[in-house]
């Protein structure tokens, strides 16, 4: 998280952003997101897109969740560029996938 947050600092309230979100492999009740990564809700008037990433179980070096991080941001800019405008056209989903995309692009370099 600390790597996410000094690449893109958490924006205001008011502002269009794509909050990460995380559970561990250990996370197994009910409301807990499918293995990788999941769309949370999106409703008119937000604008703040959750998207949770579930990582697998064992993953305890950091290298190691980079990676798989990093992998598993391409289904998360998918999801920004082609799931999100079909739930709220408001969202300036090509700029917030770009910055997705920029992540990734940010977090393999540092591998």
């Amino acid at each position: 998280m600390r790597e996410i947050w000094d690449f893109a600092p958490r924006t205001p309230e008011d502002d269009w952003a794509v909050d990460i979100g995380f559970f561990t492999g250990d996370d197994t009740g009910d409301d807990s997101p499918p293995m990788g990564v999941s769309a949370g809700a999106v409703g008119r008037s937000q604008r703040r897109f959750v998207v949770w990433h579930r990582l697998p179980k064992g993953m305890g070096d950091a290298g190691q969740v980079r990676e798989w991080f990093a992998e598993h941001l391409l289904a998360t800019e998918r999801l920004v560029r082609e799931y999100l405008p079909t739930k709220s056209c408001q969202y300036p989903a090509e700029h917030l996938a770009d910055q997705v995309r920029d992540l990734r692009d940010h977090l393999r370099s540092r591998a």
